[in-house]
């Protein structure tokens, strides 16, 4: 029988199960403590309860090998029957014994999004600290007084131009957007099936998007939505235009195309796609060149998130356990982020 002794015992196969090193298992441990007694205590002492608090059998199983049952689930996404001949319990118990846990790991990790105070208290940069490059207006048409028009004054040595991964001195200067498709079961209904079926994928998908900032610290998580909804769309409902601070950057991939109309007040910068059979000009493969170099950390940041299979595999699953499951999977990134950061710091 799998045990959190056992387990712990080895710490490579710990993290192979989990997806979590063990002291980052004994991390989220001590933060789901609190919220875990505080829901027992609710259950044990409301008004309703006909058994005396402490009657009843006792679990041989306690939080640690619950969080454990819980953490092994979300990384190998196999069936809770197969997690309960693991842990010698049968499904239903690892249910019961996973969804509350869920629930808790989704609060903690709604906790860790958002903007900092000092994001929000950028209404203005710098014109001597780095930028990023000029979005394209949607048409291919480059504009009179479009920098990159004079070939001259275009310098491919001159990185000042970005706010770049490697070169940043500072955290949140940077909005970058990203969505993700995650295969699904297809649904018995012939409208359903159509409204998640991913041209894109060709199969019935479920589509998220997150936010990061140029440390890869994710900010914002969109509600999960059907597979068919386009990159610009799901962005414009998922209420991210209210939160985000004034002043950020705002830059995604070219599924984004028309952004600058939602932020007119915000810089945006989105990559140039060619026209037709029209070729790319070098300063606008240069320019592709910069958005490419700040849009991998998001690319980095949703390759985390993948290391979990429950955000990989196809999904058996309803939409609402699925923004469940990316949240709370989202908030234990994010922990990890924190804590290199903080290493790199000192």
């Amino acid at each position: 029988m799998l045990t959190y002794e056992r387990l712990s015992a080895k710490p490579g196969v710990f993290k192979s199960m989990t997806g979590l090193s063990i002291e980052e298992f004994q991390t989220q441990l001590r933060r789901v403590t609190p919220q875990y007694e505080a829901l027992v205590r609710s259950q044990t002492e409301r008004a309703d309860r006909q058994r005396a608090p402490g009657g009843g059998r006792k679990s041989q199983h306690d939080l640690t090998e619950r969080l454990l049952m819980t953490m092994v689930w979300l990384r190998l996404y196999v069936t809770c029957e197969a997690v309960g001949f693991m842990f010698g319990v049968d499904k239903g118990t690892v249910s019961r014994f996973t969804r509350p846990i869920l629930s808790i790991l989704r609060d903690l990790g709604e906790d860790t999004l958002g903007w900092p105070k000092e994001a929000r208290e950028l209404t203005e940069t710098d014109d001597t600290t780095a930028k990023a490059p000029p979005s394209p207006t949607g048409s291919q048409e480059r504009p009179p007084d479009d920098p990159w028009q004079d070939e001259e004054s275009v310098d491919p040595s001159d990185t000042a131009r970005v706010v770049t991964p490697d070169q940043a001195d500072y955290s949140d200067h940077l909005a970058i957007v990203d969505a993700s498709e995650q295969r699904t079961e297809r649904a018995r209904d012939y409208a359903l099936q159509k409204l998640y079926y991913s041209g894109k994928r060709k199969t019935h998908t479920i589509k998220t998007q997150i936010v990061v900032s140029e440390t890869g610290r994710i900010r914002h998580v969109a509600d999960s939505v059907p597979g068919s909804t386009h990159d610009l769309t799901l962005l414009r409902e998922s209420g991210l235009k209210a939160e985000l601070p004034e002043g950020l950057t705002v830059t995604g991939d070219t599924g984004y195309r028309g952004l600058q109309n939602d932020f007119p007040e915000r810089s945006v910068a989105l990559p140039y796609r060619p026209k037709d059979k029209q070729k790319l000009t070098p300063e606008e493969k240069l320019h592709n060149h910069f958005i490419s170099r700040i849009r991998v950390v998001v690319e980095n940041t949703l390759c985390e998130l993948k290391h979990f299979q429950a955000l990989v595999t196809r999904f058996r699953h309803s939409l609402e356990r699925h923004s469940e499951i990316t949240r709370a999977i989202a908030g234990l990134i994010n922990c990890r982020i924190d804590k290199r950061l903080a290493n790199q710091a000192t």
